[in-house]
């Protein structure tokens, strides 16, 4: 593809050459009529296109064919609408979530999902990855709190769903199926939101154990009490061979202190960080997901009740002493395992061995990388039903092929 031809719709300023994928260049439109033109632009001209928001989950995608050149929507960015008394705010797909944050904290609200790195990720390329973040505990995926979105599919038509408003039950819930589609389907172009409000207080308890079994059933301890907290996690990040758990409550502070008289009887003594210092550990923990584009990573997701016989399963693949740190969301059975900086990713053959091992448990597992991957693995063969949707799903919004993204190892999300 021409930079020229890219440069004739959104300027000579708003064209750069990929970072991750050498020789394709990445348009920046300004605004959704300048997207309209280069879906235009690729479909007249039989180009693969692929999109991206700031792309720091790219590597969390596959590529069905190389693109030709791709569409970032970045500065496609800025807050439509913003309703304190409603609980909603609607942006452009570019914007980044500490943005939101910051324009929605002031009003005492907060925005949900509270995801690793807010400033490098957009509200777009949260919603096209299903994304989750550290509230999801208490909060639920992140796909919930989306009302509405407005996209624009590869004929270049512009569509709605959802709306602005929390009771909004317009039309069929297809935002529900972007979430998670990684930019195969259509462009997310912007989004409305619901907001929760910003708890009263934080408070953070932590315990450190020698033996993952011991961690492992003192956050089955936890969640099994009454109590609500925002987030259980378990990390080896700081010290390896020695496993942390931090429990999160969050909420008014006089439920958050009858929580912690609770857990505090439960744990025997846990340390206890209040205030400022909760605060930036809450912070810590939500940015402790590995960052993709520093190190491969392993995600594997599975139901709490299978979460024990999958770690079993997952750390026998990897072999004694794997090169990786560990991070687990017991409560919403999640293991993210960041390999060394520097060492080889899992290969398709590792990589579909420890899926079908895991699927014992009923896990699913997806490789993430600093860049999109091939397409051996793309989907598990051994997953029909799966990838037959999916493909009915990529006839029916883009038939012509346009988009050459898709969803990693599992298909959709």
């Amino acid at each position: 593809m021409s930079s020229n031809s890219l440069e004739s719709i959104v300027g000579r300023e708003n064209v750069e050459e990929s970072c991750v994928i050498p020789g394709v260049p990445v348009a920046h439109p300004v605004e959704v009529d300048q997207a309209r033109e280069l879906f235009k632009l690729a479909s007249s001209e039989g180009q693969k296109l692929l999109l991206l928001g700031k792309g720091s989950k790219l590597g969390w995608s596959c590529l069905a064919n190389r693109p030709d050149f791709a569409l970032s929507t970045s500065r496609l960015s800025g807050i439509i609408e913003f309703e304190p008394g409603d609980g909603t705010l609607t942006a452009l797909a570019g914007t980044s979530m500490e943005e939101l944050n910051s324009t929605t904290r002031g009003a005492g609200l907060t925005i949900t999902p509270d995801v690793p790195r807010p400033e490098t990720a957009s509200l777009g390329g949260v919603i096209a990855t299903g994304a989750s973040g550290s509230d999801r505990l208490a909060m639920g995926p992140g796909r919930l709190h989306v009302l509405g979105t407005r996209v624009l599919q590869p004929n270049g038509e512009v569509t709605r769903s959802g709306g602005n408003l929390v009771k909004n039950v317009t039309g069929y819930d297809l935002m529900r199926l972007y979430g998670g589609s990684f930019g195969c389907l259509a462009l997310v172009t912007e989004a409305s939101l619901r907001l929760g409000t910003v708890p009263e207080g934080t408070i953070v308890l932590s315990m450190d154990f020698d033996e993952l079994e011991t961690a492992l059933g003192a956050a089955e301890d936890v969640l099994a009490a009454r109590v609500s907290p925002r987030a259980v996690t378990l990390e080896n990040q700081l010290h390896p061979g020695q496993w942390s758990l931090h429990v999160v409550l969050s909420g008014r502070l006089a439920h958050i202190e009858f929580e912690l008289d609770r857990l505090a009887q439960l744990l025997k003594s846990p340390r206890v960080s209040r205030e400022t210092a909760a605060d930036e550990l809450k912070c810590r923990l939500r940015d402790l997901e590995p960052d993709s584009r520093e190190r491969a990573v392993l995600h594997v997701g599975v139901q709490p009740s299978r979460l024990r016989p999958t770690i079993a399963a997952l750390l026998d693949g990897l072999g004694p002493s794997p090169r990786a740190e560990f991070l687990l969301q017991p409560g919403i059975a999640t293991v993210d395992v960041g390999l060394e900086p520097g060492s080889s990713p899992p290969g398709p053959d590792t990589l579909l061995f420890l899926s079908r091992t895991l699927r014992a448990s009923g896990a699913s597992t997806t490789l993430r990388v600093d860049r999109p991957m091939g397409m051996e693995l793309a989907a598990d063969p051994d997953d029909p039903l799966r990838s037959s949707l999916m493909e009915r799903l990529r006839a029916t919004y883009d038939p012509s092929r346009l988009l050459c993204t898709r969803p990693p190892l599992g298909g959709l999300r």
